[in-house]
């Protein structure tokens, strides 16, 4: 069975019973380089294996970029 989610914004599916770090694996998302935010307010990474989605969950993936 599928969940529905907003991830970045836009409406999507994930699997029931997915963590947040299967979700990441599953969208080919690097995990060092990213901070998630789930209904608002942000992940620790050490949590995103423990993290269940959940049907209604919104999920921001912000993209760390460096610069000088």
């Amino acid at each position: 069975m599928k969940v529905k989610i907003i991830l970045n914004g836009k409406p999507d599916e994930a699997s029931e019973r997915t963590t947040l770090s299967d979700l990441l694996a599953e969208k080919k998302i690097e995990v060092k380089k990213i901070a998630c935010e789930l209904n608002g307010t942000i992940v620790r990474r050490a949590d995103y294996l423990k993290t269940q989605i959940k049907d209604g969950d919104q999920i921001e993936i912000l993209q760390m970029i460096g610069g000088g």
